[in-house]
């Protein structure tokens, strides 16, 4: 099984899990990576970049992983392409960011693609419709939190 990870959970696992204190989950992490079984998309270390200085610890630590970051294929810019499109995901659309990049649509593209579950820390409880988990509902795309996708990978420290 292979995951496809969001800004928020980069984020989250940096600030939530330092690694001085949580060795055993990032081994985990990196040799998740390391099987090709982990990634994300080149605008989630876009998002990343926008959003910290090059000196915040999320940024230092996943700009060396270029990697972990991959580019959009043919498959993905299809699935885009009916995102973008679908009256479905107007609320969703209208969210994006006025200005600077906006990642989430191609994480969702990414993770179908390849037949991958989307980690998004975001929930349908407030505002559903401009979230990642309803989009995945929709399109039938499985999705979990980084929480989730720790136990289902069975992790334990």
């Amino acid at each position: 099984m292979s995951y496809c990870i969001d800004t928020n959970c980069l984020i989250d696992l940096e600030r939530q899990y330092p690694s001085t204190v949580f060795e055993g989950l990032w081994n985990n992490i990196y040799d998740l990576i390391d099987e090709g079984e982990l990634f994300s998309v080149k605008d989630v270390l876009n998002e990343i970049k926008q959003e910290h200085d090059e000196f915040d610890p999320v940024v230092a630590r996943w700009k060396d992983l270029p990697e972990f970051f991959i580019e959009s294929g043919e498959d993905e810019e299809d699935i885009l392409t009916e995102i973008m499109n679908n009256s479905d995901f107007e609320v969703f659309r209208n969210h994006a960011p006025d200005t600077g990049v906006w990642a989430d649509p191609h994480i969702i593209a990414c993770a179908e693609s390849r037949s991958a579950i989307v980690v998004t820390n975001e929930t349908l409880h407030k505002h559903p419709l401009r979230k990642i988990p309803y989009v995945c509902d929709v399109l039938s795309v499985r999705y979990m939190t980084l929480l989730d996708m720790m136990e289902h990978l069975g992790w334990k420290f």
